[in-house]
């Protein structure tokens, strides 16, 4: 897509808008992006949208040279890039949209330990409701509440990043321990008699 003669995206999802730009060179990416940038702030103010310019980041992903290029050229030129005559802050570690964080640096460790920290917090939440089969509940209920709550939980957003092994490995972990506690089974039981 061309918008104003500069190869460019504007993706609008629920009320977020996504300026996305590229180019051969940081500098060149830079200046894709901000003819974009005018665009949306202009259409805010025809559409009466106010923006939280506060909440607005910049979210670099390239390889690790290019990535170190940019942010060095908009630290040393923050007028470079601006939205609504501020310059344009960076996502620092990452941040979450529409519960999948992104991030500038190690996407797939931090995918796997939001949804790690996700999941464990919904285990916790939700354990006085989900007694093993030993103190009276049923496992059908036991399998269902698994499947409707904590399974999804785990799993949200990985089909958007490509994972790594290491990390995958460490979520399937703690998927299986926590398997293993609703149909009351012992940590060293192997991994086959889970899936059984």
């Amino acid at each position: 897509d061309r918008l104003a003669g500069v190869p460019s995206t504007v993706v609008g999802l629920a009320d977020d808008t996504a300026p996305t730009s590229s180019g051969k060179t940081p500098h060149e990416a830079i200046h894709n992006l901000q003819p974009l940038l005018y665009i949306v702030q202009c259409h805010g103010q025809w559409l009466h949208l106010q923006f939280g310019i506060q909440k607005c980041k910049l979210l670099i992903t390239a390889k690790s040279y290019k990535l170190n290029q940019t942010e060095k050229i908009l630290k040393s030129e923050p007028e470079i890039l601006t939205f609504y005559e501020k310059p344009v802050t960076l996502v620092d570690n990452y941040y979450v949209h529409l519960g999948v964080p992104q991030a500038p640096r190690q996407q797939s460790k931090i995918l796997v330990n939001y949804r790690l920290e996700i999941a464990m917090s919904l285990v916790y939440l939700i354990q006085d409701a989900t007694k093993n089969a030993l103190q009276g509940i049923s496992p059908i209920c036991n399998r269902n509440i698994f499947n409707c709550y904590n399974q999804p939980t785990f799993l949200f957003g990985l089909d958007t990043i490509d994972v790594n092994c290491t990390e995958l490995d460490r979520l399937e972990r703690k998927y299986r321990s926590v398997l293993k506690q609703y149909l009351s089974l012992p940590d060293h039981v192997s991994s086959a008699a889970v899936y059984l």
